[in-house]
């Protein structure tokens, strides 16, 4: 309800708020949990525990809602490929400089990697929000 409230608020989408505020509130017990663990010198957990909850959520959170509507014989429809196209463009780009940077820093993630890391995913969303903005995804 409140979400909706915001979206009235502010003149936007849904799709919009999604994108940023509702997963920022879904994601931070997961970031305050990896940050913990990174401070406590277990660096490790909290890569695992980051990259494991994503995993989960993008598994679980798309696939057993999918896996129930088409059981009853709702038939699924995506409203726009594009985005779906974006998002998997990011995940292999993110991956990629994932492997390479451990690759290349000896299997070690120090602040360079985070920090690369963190500008392609704002590139992202500056990429959708301006895509939004001019119409090429679906409010």
């Amino acid at each position: 309800e409140m979400v909706q409230r915001v979206v009235c608020f502010f003149g936007t989408s849904n799709a919009l708020l999604g994108l940023t505020v509702v997963s920022v509130g879904a994601s931070s017990p997961d970031v305050m949990s990896s940050v913990v663990a990174a401070r406590r010198g277990l660096g490790d957990m909290a890569v695992s525990n980051a990259l494991g909850s994503n995993i989960f959520n993008a598994l679980c959170g798309l696939g057993i809602p999918w896996l129930l509507s088409t059981t009853v014989g709702v038939v699924v429809t995506i409203s726009s490929r594009k985005g779906i196209f974006d998002t998997a463009v990011l995940l292999l780009v993110c991956t990629l400089l994932y492997g390479f940077s451990f690759l290349l820093n000896g299997f070690m993630l120090d602040k360079a990697v985070g920090i690369i890391l963190f500008v392609v995913y704002c590139g992202f969303l500056a990429f959708q929000a301006i895509s939004y903005l001019n119409g090429s995804i679906q409010r």
